[in-house]
């Protein structure tokens, strides 16, 4: 079941957050705990299974996205990409895929793609024209490109060094990169999402 974090128990809540600190990082408390997110939580009966956060895209964000298409070159046979990065550069209301985690032992049952859409529904209701997804590629796996691309995602750039200019004061992160230690050096495929339709 998924539900809105602001509908569980504070217990519940708290378990959610403790799973992604553990497998996404420090940062998400940030996002967690702002009032204009969109957090979910994926119950398996009593247990947290899941959990995910989705923000409307902060002015620095929307900044730092803009500069790693503008750095790394749409791919210009890619209409569809052309369109998402113009919606982006027009400053429309946007939402990002902040964090998602799920459990180990609940992986492979649909948990992800179900939160995605539940923030994409947020995002709609919200009256957002555009998602924004960031895929990590990082050394110790769990890539979600291939999961964005079949919720009809378009990716949009891979962007080498993605956060390598990105502070502890713009992400709220304090431990870091798992595999690359205080400022992350790891690339992303940069994802959008026309909402309108």
């Amino acid at each position: 079941m998924i539900i809105p974090a602001e509908q569980t128990s504070t217990a519940t809540s708290r378990e959610a957050l403790d799973l992604l600190l553990a497998l996404v990082g420090d940062y998400c408390e940030y996002g967690w705990q702002r009032d204009d997110g969109f957090s979910f939580v994926a119950l398996a009966g009593d247990q947290v299974a899941a959990a995910a956060i989705g923000l409307p895209l902060a002015p620095g964000d929307r900044a730092h996205i803009n500069r790693a298409i503008r750095n790394n070159h749409l791919d210009l046979r890619q209409p569809a990409a052309l369109e998402l990065a113009h919606t982006l550069r027009e400053q429309q209301p946007t939402g990002e895929l902040f964090a998602l985690a799920v459990a180990p032992e609940f992986r492979g049952q649909g948990l992800a793609k179900a939160l995605i859409s539940a923030r994409l529904t947020a995002f709609q209701d919200a009256g957002f024209q555009l998602a924004i997804a960031e895929s990590w590629i990082n050394p110790a796996g769990g890539q979600s490109a291939p999961l964005y691309r079949s919720l009809g995602f378009t990716e949009m750039v891979a962007a080498p060094g993605y956060w390598a200019d990105e502070r502890t004061e713009s992400n709220h992160a304090t431990k870091g990169c798992p595999s690359c230690g205080p400022l992350c050096k790891c690339a992303a495929i940069l994802f959008g999402k026309d909402l309108t339709c």
